[in-house]
């Protein structure tokens, strides 16, 4: 619910393509730079344990985080916008049925 309400908060001032990217790559700095490379093990120890198979994506997205936090200067913008219009919902939704069950 955090992560959701702070990016509904940093959409909710976004003037522009670029504004909202920009805003994301601050976002995803001050979040998701704190798990290193060894969390990303614990992740597939505790997939089970939370269902996280029920998340479509979920090989995708880690390596969409490392590309993000490592490989910032390869980036393509499309690519990141892409992902936030069309695949965000859809992790949101998972999330919240996953957290329902």
């Amino acid at each position: 619910a955090e992560v959701e309400k702070t990016l509904s908060e940093q959409a909710s001032t976004v003037e522009t393509k670029h504004d909202l990217l920009s805003k994301l790559s601050t976002f995803a700095n001050d979040k998701l730079d704190t798990v290193d490379d060894n969390d990303v093990d614990l992740w597939y120890e505790l997939t089970d344990f939370f269902e996280l198979e029920k998340i479509s994506e979920q090989h995708r997205i880690i390596g969409f985080r490392n590309i993000l936090i490592h490989g910032y200067d390869i980036v393509d913008e499309a690519i990141v916008w892409q992902a936030v219009t069309n695949h965000l919902p859809i992790l949101i939704r998972e999330v919240k049925e996953i957290l329902s069950a």
